[in-house]
């Protein structure tokens, strides 16, 4: 995928954890951003609160940094423009706090220590064969089977339903049978 951008912003800068271009990232995109979560938040709700755009803005940005800047790495700039991949994030984040009332949101000063905690902690537990399960279902396993989350802790701490988390694990538990299976009849 390409993730060349306007000359204004760097994205392979931002990925790579320059402050500089992430900050000019920030500043050019901000106001995109914002009316996108702006405007499907005052069309679903009522009496909406400043605060909760504002809110909703910076969770916008948290999601674009998780995993390793998964979203960003994703952009493709022959597909659309920076401009509209970014207002279809805004918006699915908050339809997301529309429907559901929350979002998955960390303070940011949390948010950095988090990642490296969990990258120096070792998971206890059983091991997972390689390249069976997706990254998702490895990390709802873990959280399940080797950090004892129950369903509604694994939910919160990913921020989706606990059905989802269901869902995951079925899937996952599936692909566990049918490996193991498979191995069997190999032998």
């Amino acid at each position: 995928m390409s993730t060349t951008m306007d000359s204004t912003v760097d994205l392979h800068s931002c990925i790579n954890g320059d402050k500089k271009s992430w900050n000019g990232f920030v500043d050019r995109y901000m106001p995109v951003v914002y009316a996108g979560v702006k405007k499907v938040i005052q069309s679903k709700i009522r009496r909406v609160n400043p605060e909760d755009i504002r809110d909703v803005t910076q969770n916008v940005f948290i999601r674009l940094v998780k995993r390793d800047f998964h979203l960003l790495r994703r952009y493709d700039s022959s597909r659309c423009s920076m401009v509209t991949y970014l207002t279809i994030i805004a918006r699915s984040t908050a339809l997301d706090f529309v429907r559901y009332g929350f979002f998955n949101s960390i303070p940011l000063d949390d948010f950095d220590r988090d990642l490296r905690v969990e990258a120096e902690e070792p998971f206890p537990g059983p091991e997972f064969p390689k390249g069976v399960l997706t990254e998702r279902q490895l990390t709802v396993m873990r959280l399940l089977f080797c950090k004892d989350y129950d369903v509604s802790m694994a939910a919160d701490a990913l921020g989706i339903k606990a059905q989802t988390i269901r869902s995951i694990k079925h899937q996952a538990l599936t692909r566990l049978r049918d490996h193991y299976n498979d191995e069997v009849r190999a032998s």
